[in-house]
């Protein structure tokens, strides 16, 4: 579920939520946007901070950001996707046709599934109640899809590729 929340979440944003290069730099930008954990958000989280190198790096990197900069990790994810939602709103040019989209059901549905503790965070099933999709536009059958045609670039860019690998290594 953590997964589809971020691809959600990246969806409405047209990017990454926590974009990074590294796993290194991907748990600041957690951090960040979740928090630290603490014994009331995860318990098991927060015992896991104590005494792990990696982790306590994570959040010296995050701490050193919050004191470089007194906004860093201000807005929480919620916030965030607000901000993010009512800056949509007030310009055209923000976003991608599904940053229209965004509202509070949706946020709602993307916090839920980015919970730290994943004992809080929802399952498939309760992803799949959440009110978000029981709103416009509704999902329809499958039957009722369009058939998608033509060219797909990045697939045959990727074939393409993977066969050159293969002549080369077979000469």
């Amino acid at each position: 579920i953590w997964s589809v929340g971020c691809f959600v979440a990246e969806m409405f944003l047209g990017k990454p939520l926590f974009m990074s290069s590294s796993e290194t730099e991907q748990l600041p930008l957690i951090i960040e946007r979740l928090g630290l954990p603490t014994e009331q958000s995860w318990p098991w989280g927060a015992k896991c901070l104590k005494g792990n190198r990696y982790l306590e790096d994570a959040v010296n990197i995050y701490k050193k950001k919050e004191k470089a900069d007194s906004r860093f990790g201000k807005l929480r994810l919620r916030e965030y996707l607000d901000d993010f939602a009512a800056r949509v709103r007030t310009n055209d040019g923000i976003g991608s046709v599904w940053a229209k989209m965004i509202d509070a059901k949706a946020i709602d549905l993307i916090v839920n599934m980015l919970q730290l503790d994943p004992a809080k965070r929802l399952t498939a099933d309760e992803a799949l109640a959440h009110a978000y999709f029981t709103e416009e536009p509704l999902p329809c059958d499958l039957e009722s899809m369009p058939e998608i045609t033509g060219e797909y670039k990045e697939l045959g860019t990727r074939q393409k590729r993977q066969a050159e690998r293969e002549a080369a290594k077979a000469a």
